[in-house]
């Protein structure tokens, strides 16, 4: 379509008619999902059960000898002598037992907050108030979002950091009192609830009329109903999938579905980390990766990482107001198809003469124009 940017279905036509295998949530922790082999097993705090240990002695067990040696647990070397009991260089499926009570490699503390800017990620220190052994590998941003990245292989964890991803109330229930509220009055009392459509009306008519004088105010009406309705947002639930990532997705660094010039350009300082130090990625590097959500009950379902297939691109919403409009194609940049004025006009702006007018190159002019204005 000439957008300057690339969908996955204007790569592959015939993506969505091929057969897909899609990520497969894992909502319970007493999921079937939670099976030996997963690459995500969920469990609640002490409660890890016996058979966890033997999936990882079948796993990680390459000499199939019923124990494991250092390199075959991965564990660190002080991890490996505290379980290491008879001090024989080998983890039996027994001493194994005891990696349940080892402190965690990382803990984090997910907010999620009502309006926008509430909702963080902190990590948090260990028993012995140092940092975690894995703090030091995790990339925490401002949309709510930590990454925890392990050689090739990452965990993300998500907490909704926009106001945009909570449901609002709704007001639909002044317009019912109003409905019944024939006369204007802006109260009703029992004789105007005669009708069976107004069962509900009664039931709760005691309740409502807070201060006793027989008349249900619609203030006294909209306070209770507000305050049934916040309840909707008490219920938190945490949702987790694993799903071997596309090179679509991994190439996606906004996650809006389409692939921009800037992120094709920045491609490969995101593919390298899948097998640092190499000049290329093998298809063995896309191993499965995890993610973790921590959301209101409501929300679960909502925004599950995948490729967008048909994306829903949103309007720019940070940058000065020319950059705003002329970024026609909402990727975050301006090109100089998209750019009005004059080329020597697109090359003062574009400091870095990469072709593209950034977030950072608006801003930047933007204080130049202000400071030069009378």
């Amino acid at each position: 379509n000439e957008d300057e940017c690339l969908t996955a279905l204007e790569l592959v036509p015939n993506l969505l008619t091929r057969g897909i295998n899609p990520a497969i949530p894992l909502y319970s922790p007493n999921s079937t999902a939670n099976r030996a082999g997963a690459a995500l097993q969920i469990y609640r705090l002490n409660a890890i059960p016996d058979a966890v240990m033997e999936q990882m002695l079948i796993r990680y067990d390459e000499d199939k000898n019923l124990r494991l040696n250092k390199v075959e647990s991965g564990l660190d070397e002080a991890a490996f002598v505290k379980l290491d009991k008879n001090g024989d260089g080998e983890l039996s499926i027994s001493e194994l037992m005891a990696w349940r009570d080892l402190p965690p490699d990382l803990a984090v503390e997910i907010i999620v907050g009502a309006v926008q800017g509430e909702s963080v990620i902190k990590l948090l220190p260990g028993a012995d108030g140092k940092p975690s052994p894995f703090a030091k590998h995790v990339t925490i941003t401002p949309d709510g979002k930590a990454t925890l990245q392990l050689g090739s292989q990452q965990m993300e964890l998500f907490s909704p950091n926009s106001s945009t991803n909570f449901v609002p109330i709704n007001r639909g229930y002044d317009l019912f009192f109003d409905q019944i509220d024939v006369k204007k009055q802006g109260y009703l009392t029992e004789q105007d609830l005669a009708g069976t459509q107004f069962q509900y009306m009664r039931v709760i008519f005691d309740i409502v009329d807070r201060n006793g004088d027989g008349r249900m105010a619609k203030k006294e009406y909209v306070d209770y109903v507000e305050l049934q309705q916040s309840f909707t947002g008490v219920a938190l639930a945490i949702s987790h999938f694993t799903q071997t990532p596309s090179l679509f997705a991994l190439l996606d660094a906004n996650g809006d579905g389409r692939l921009s010039v800037r992120e094709m350009r920045t491609a490969w300082e995101r593919l390298k980390t899948l097998e640092p130090g190499g000049q290329f990625i093998s298809k063995s590097a896309l191993k499965p990766q995890a993610w973790l959500r921590f959301t209101m009950s409501r929300q679960m379902n909502q925004g599950l990482v995948g490729t967008n297939y048909n994306p829903m691109v949103q309007p720019p919403t940070k940058g000065p107001l020319w950059f705003r409009k002329m970024d026609r194609n909402s990727d975050g940049d301006v090109s100089r198809a998209e750019f009005p004025g004059r080329t020597e006009d697109f090359d003062k702006l574009d400091l870095d003469h990469d072709g593209l007018i950034g977030l950072d190159e608006a801003e930047a002019a933007e204080k130049v124009f202000r400071a030069v204005k009378p």
